[in-house]
């Protein structure tokens, strides 16, 4: 149930220099909680990696070396929502904060093990990389068909290779 968020305009995730990690259009965009909860972990200072290339991966590293820079919310019931990748130093929330839906937590980027900027989000069972992934529903959004057309979708969690646009 983990998605890879990244930004799309005219077709494209970047313009500019693939190398450069502002060309990409998800780069720097907030990241918002999507409910209330408390914040479990918000790891910060983990640098940024150039865009189409990822640091070697160390087997033995703490898993959130992979998580890069990146904030875990305790919702209602044990579930953990997790937003990974985050730009250092953008993080607005620190561990033990009470948050509310909406809230910003940080700012898109491509620190940890990420290939270019984009935001990985999941809701698991226990915090971070650990636990069973669970389905979410998003209240709102809709997809955009080939034609350009936009659906309406409620309460669903898009599935993979769908374009949304969360604007309508």
């Amino acid at each position: 149930y983990a998605i890879a968020w990244v930004k799309i305009e005219n077709g494209e995730m970047q313009s500019g220099k693939l190398a450069n990690n502002p060309s990409y259009y998800s780069y720097g965009q907030e990241v918002l909680a999507v409910a209330d909860g408390v914040v479990a972990t918000a790891v910060d200072g983990r640098p940024e990696n150039v865009p189409g290339h990822v640091p070697p991966l160390d087997l033995f590293a703490p898993v959130c070396t992979i998580c890069g820079n990146h904030v875990v919310l305790e919702l209602a019931q044990g579930q953990f929502a997790t937003y990974m990748h985050l730009q250092p130093s953008s993080l607005r929330v620190a561990t033990g904060d009470r948050v509310r839906r909406g809230q910003v937590l940080g700012l898109v980027g491509n620190s940890g093990e990420s290939f270019q900027p984009h935001l990985h989000f999941h809701v698991t069972t226990e915090p971070g990389m650990t636990g069973q992934g669970l389905p979410y529903l998003i209240e709102r959004f809709s997809i955009i068909d080939p034609s350009g057309a936009p659906q309406l979708r409620t309460r669903e969690l898009p599935l993979d290779g769908m374009v949304i646009d969360f604007g309508s």
